[in-house]
Order: C-alpha cells, then structure tokens, then sequence
C-alpha cells in the first residue's frame, strides 16, 4: 500500500536564533516539492502552511524568547500532526525552527501512538539548555531538553502532550551532535545524568550509513 504523506508547512523562525527560517516552507514550495513526491509515486495530501511568524529579539522574557509565540506555534503543529496520523497519513512537516519538534511529538502522542514512538535526533547540537543554562534565552536551543521535561524548561512547552514528559530519555536517539558545542551544562547532563543513546559527529565521520542503521535498531 503506497502511503499518504500529510504536508504539513510551518513557516516560523520564532523559536530560532535569527529570521529567515520562517520562508523554508514557501521555498520548498517553489522547488516543487510536492510534485516531486508525486511523481516518486506517493499520494499528498497538504495540509497547507501555518500562519507565518518571524523572530524578534524579546526584551521581556529574556531568557526564554517568545515563549508564548513558539508555544503556540507547538500547539498549532500538534494539532495538524494528530490530524494527519488520525488519517493513517505520514506527516512530512517542514519548517526551520527546531522548536516544532515538540508540537510534532506532542500531535503523535495525541493520536494514540505513545507506545509505538521513538526519536532518531539528527542535529548538530543536543539542544539541551533550559532558560538556567542558556546565554542566549533561544527556545530553539532547548527542544530536546523540553522533550524530556529537564528543571528549567517550560511548561508551556513541556506539557502539551497527553504525558509528562513528553519522551522518556532512552527513547531519543542523539546522531551527529559535536561534543564542542555543548555547553558545560549540557555536557554535564548527557555524562551524568541523562540515558539517551548517542552517535557523536566524530563516531559517524567516514561511515555514516553504518552508525545511522545502528541508531535506527536502537530506535526500533
């Protein structure tokens, strides 16, 4: 049976560093993306963009930056995931900002799946800081951490599924982070306390495929 995949755009950089992340839906649109999916032979049903919603520096929360806007945003994900897998569609949701991620757990746990999800983390960093250890207050470095409910997070964020915390540790798979952008934090919390499996950039280096079907047989 050939799947469904329920597009699903989110064109916000308001949890992220800086703007520009909010047009990656609209330029993959341009590139014809969903043609293209078509065209492999898969069914598309699009589920349209979110409104969209750029960053700007927030002096009042200056440790947690737009709080409310990127919790909205979660929200408005986890309502467009749970919608499409109610459908028995793959959601394919596509923005820049990695704070959707937890809107994008949140929709699964939603839909009844709780016990069929795992996550194979694929990013450069952990995203392990909370409002306590971050210097920069960017919700967008901070998405793992709100995941599995870390002190310091928010609720906000960290209670929009149907459980808490949203992903037991074990369950997320960290692949290709570099040990030097981790703050001593982070560092600290991955060494000490935290039992998430991990592939470092250096132990993927020259033989990825390898070290991704490993990561993807402890996500399963």
């Amino acid at each position: 049976m050939i799947p469904t995949i329920g597009f699903i755009g989110v064109p916000s950089s308001v949890g992220a560093h800086w703007p520009g992340q909010e047009k990656a839906p609209a330029a993959l649109r341009e590139l014809e993306l969903l043609e293209r999916l078509k065209d492999a032979g898969l069914h598309v049903d699009d589920h349209g963009d979110l409104p969209r919603v750029r960053f700007r520096p927030d002096k009042r929360r200056r440790y947690q930056q737009n709080l409310a806007a990127v919790a909205r945003v979660s929200a408005q994900v986890a309502e467009r995931v749970e919608a499409a897998l109610r459908a028995e569609q793959v959601p394919l949701v596509l923005g820049g900002d990695c704070t959707i991620e937890v809107g994008a757990l949140a929709g699964a746990l939603r839909s009844g799946r709780d016990g069929e999800l795992g996550l194979l983390y694929v990013d450069g960093h952990a995203d392990l800081n909370t409002s306590a250890t971050s210097p920069s207050g960017i919700l967008d470095s901070m998405g793992v951490a709100h995941m599995v409910a870390e002190e310091g997070t928010a609720e906000e964020l960290s209670r929009q599924g149907p459980r808490f915390p949203l992903m037991p540790e074990e369950m997320i798979v960290l692949f290709g982070y570099n040990p030097r952008e981790l703050n001593d934090a982070e560092a600290e919390a991955l060494e000490r306390r935290l039992k998430m499996p991990r592939y470092p950039l250096e132990e993927i280096r020259g033989r990825a495929e390898e070290v991704a079907a490993r990561a993807l047989g402890e996500v399963e």
